[in-house]
């Protein structure tokens, strides 16, 4: 069970052809709680989530998780992704094309992983399947392909899918990883509407189980304002030429 942290976040980012972001607030974490972000397109929605995941660096500021400090430009902290205990969803799926979808989700379960304790995975050019896995693993991939309906895709390589089903497939690949905080970057796009209610039970079991809080972006506030703990609000200013999320004071949002 991960216990009830607080993110701290002051960052600014200046963005070519964009405006300037700024972000400030503090936000206390609880064990199962849930952010939903929401904005118009451009106002930083997805920079915010790419910075806190240690792929964008912000022009200045920090971000503190619990006694942790992700960034820190002043003092030139800037902790790996890697080792922020993040496990991330961007929109853009990322699935290996040569590699069918059951080789995808080992390789990534493999991946996060601590280097010490990885196991050699042997790869057969054209036979389709890695060497064995541990029970556990493969239980844990059972359960995740049973619970977002992509059991019989498992065989099948990425070109084959559409993209709801890739969508799905990334979906049970950021659920293997156990982690401090789950990043959603519009998960359910390119999911019909009629398995969106479907997918956002699933997600938030899963939540629960994991015991971790996550942060949820969508273009659409009603997708998750109905089960979000709190929702947040990216606008732009055009007057000033700024985008982003400012609290003041610092609003603590409470979580379970």
């Amino acid at each position: 069970m991960i216990p009830s942290k607080s993110l701290d976040i002051d960052l600014e980012l200046q963005r070519p052809g964009a405006p300037r972001l700024e972000i400030r607030g503090s936000i206390n974490l609880g064990r199962t709680f849930l952010l939903g972000v929401s904005g118009p397109s451009g106002s930083g929605k997805t920079s915010f989530l790419r910075m806190l995941a240690g792929l964008l660096s912000p022009d200045r500021g920090s971000i503190v998780m619990g006694d942790t400090v992700w960034f820190d430009r002043e003092k030139g902290i800037e902790t790996p992704t890697e080792h922020r205990e993040i496990s991330y969803l961007p929109q853009n799926v990322c699935l290996f094309p040569h590699m069918t979808i059951r080789e995808n989700l080992l390789f990534a379960a493999e991946s996060a992983r601590p280097e010490r304790t990885r196991m050699a995975f042997p790869f057969f050019s054209g036979s389709g399947r890695y060497g064995k896995t541990p029970k556990e693993l493969d239980e844990k991939l059972a359960r995740l392909s049973t619970v977002f309906g992509i059991e019989d895709l498992m065989n099948k390589k990425v070109g084959e899918l559409s993209g709801g089903q890739s969508r799905k497939v990334a979906l049970a690949r950021m659920f293997l990883k156990p982690c401090s905080l789950y990043l959603l970057d519009e998960p359910l796009t390119a999911i019909d509407p009629a398995a969106r209610r479907m997918l956002t039970g699933v997600i938030l079991n899963i939540l629960d189980e994991a015991g971790a809080p996550a942060i949820w972006v969508t273009h659409s506030p009603d997708e998750v304002a109905c089960v979000a703990n709190e929702m947040a609000e990216f606008s732009i200013s055009e007057t000033e030429d700024k985008a982003g999320w400012c609290q003041k004071p610092p609003r603590h949002f409470g979580g379970q």
